[in-house]
């Protein structure tokens, strides 16, 4: 499966977000026990993110797929501006 991020011109941003998709994309294919490589590169004005063909079929109750969302993991600490949380010490 093939996926392109175009970039905004916000370095950050944009890496996040394509290294995001690619997070996604091997999570779910680990689920689905593919266990296919994905891959990122950069071609400047995009990022393209190459992966498995994944389906996303039973995600509903897969904990490793809604641990990616849940605001109640260590990713609270890298995102500290979620909204709802009280400061960390």
């Amino acid at each position: 499966m093939l996926f392109r991020v175009v970039k905004t011109g916000m370095e950050m941003f944009d890496v996040c977000r394509a290294y995001g998709l690619g997070l996604i994309l091997s999570t779910v294919s680990n689920i689905e026990d593919a266990y296919e490589r994905v891959v990122l590169q950069d071609y400047g004005s995009y990022y393209q993110i190459e992966g498995p063909q994944v389906t996303g079929k039973n995600l509903a109750n897969e904990t490793r797929w809604l641990n990616l969302f849940s605001p109640s993991d260590g990713w609270i600490r890298i995102f500290l501006t979620l909204i709802g949380h009280p400061p960390l010490m």
